[in-house]
């Protein structure tokens, strides 16, 4: 603009253009660069919205994998492959409430196999314990029962049915799950309790927050928190073994409505005398009147296993022994994974 201004400012001057030509210039300039101004951004903006285009191109293309096809059945609107889905039905007498059958698992294709071959049931009110060396696929079964993934080979049933046959709705509303990573949210600690359960009464809150321990460890310690606290962005007010006790809190709370309850590592963060007091709660909890929930409990805690009604021992994916706590000491068994 400005060289342009400057060469019919000359002209001007020398005669051989008028003053009117000047403003003519301007206006021609900034006529003509404006438009190709916008035409760049509109180029960025085509480009742009092609590479969405592919990607959106290659996401419609994608095969839906078996727990997309569940997590449909739940909405309003279903289509015909979904047809087979159903709810599950309630456990009948001489029925296990968890069986696998012959499960062979990995997370990927070309991985090497996490579960090999596992068959075993686990009965109504039982208190089943895996143990086993890290890397052995505890946690890995634990995560099968509740479909975070789904068996390869082989079949898990819950109530005699094949979980991958039944809404996940229906099947997460029969399982409490105390998981080694807690989730817990930037709330209060009355929130990030009820949210195991949103219609539970005071008294419930109350009682599972005296069996978890946090009342000991919160409510009447040196923290001085109360259930009206914030607990902060995931959780940084409560040290580990608090958030851990929150989550066998919220277990417990939800433990009198479902038939499981899945414990992985539920005491990897506490003391000795903690973990003892959670175990005793657990006792109280199958001791008390009415229906209890199975427990299946995932741990390398010699004191949880001795409680237990059966003790399967994993190793490298496959069933080493089983059988209860006495038993493989008789047999000389894998005491040592604990």
């Amino acid at each position: 603009m400005g060289v342009a201004l400057l060469l019919v400012a000359r002209r001007v001057v020398t005669g051989s253009a008028s003053v009117g030509d000047v403003p003519m210039v301007q206006g021609l300039i900034s006529q003509l660069w404006a438009p190709l101004q916008f035409l760049g951004f509109y180029i960025r903006q085509a480009r742009q919205a092609l590479v969405d285009l592919e990607e959106a191109r290659a996401l419609l293309s994608s095969k839906r994998s078996p727990l997309e096809l569940a997590e449909a059945a739940e909405r309003p609107t279903q289509s015909e492959e979904l047809v087979a889905l159903h709810n599950l039905p309630p456990c009948t007498e001489g029925c296990p409430l968890v069986e696998f059958r012959d499960v062979w698992f990995r997370y990927e294709r070309g991985l090497p196999w996490v579960l090999q071959g596992l068959s075993f049931c686990i009965q109504p009110g039982e208190f089943f314990v895996i143990v086993g060396p890290s890397g052995s696929g505890k946690s890995s079964l634990g995560r099968l029962v509740p479909r975070l993934f789904d068996a390869c080979e082989g079949s898990v049933l819950f109530n005699g049915v094949d979980v991958r046959h039944v809404t996940l709705g229906d099947l997460r509303e029969r399982l409490a799950v105390v998981p080694q990573d807690v989730v817990v949210f930037n709330a209060s600690l009355r929130q990030n309790l009820s949210m195991a359960r949103p219609k539970a009464t005071t008294e419930e809150m109350t009682e599972a927050i005296r069996a978890s321990g946090l009342e000991k460890a919160l409510l009447s310690g040196s923290s001085g928190l109360t259930m009206q606290s914030v607990v902060g962005e995931r959780g940084l007010r409560l040290s580990g073994g608090e958030r851990q006790r929150l989550s066998f809190a919220r277990a417990l709370l939800r433990a009198p409505d479902t038939e499981l309850l899945i414990l992985d590592e539920a005491t990897s963060a506490l003391d000795a005398e903690t973990g003892q007091f959670l175990l005793q709660s657990l006792q109280e909890l199958r001791q008390g009147g009415g229906r209890t929930p199975a427990i299946l409990a995932i741990t390398h805690q010699l004191q949880m296993a001795k409680e237990a009604d059966q003790v399967l021992v994993l190793q490298e994916g496959k069933v080493k022994e089983r059988g209860s706590h006495e038993e493989l000491l008789q047999r000389l068994g894998s005491i040592a994974v604990f």
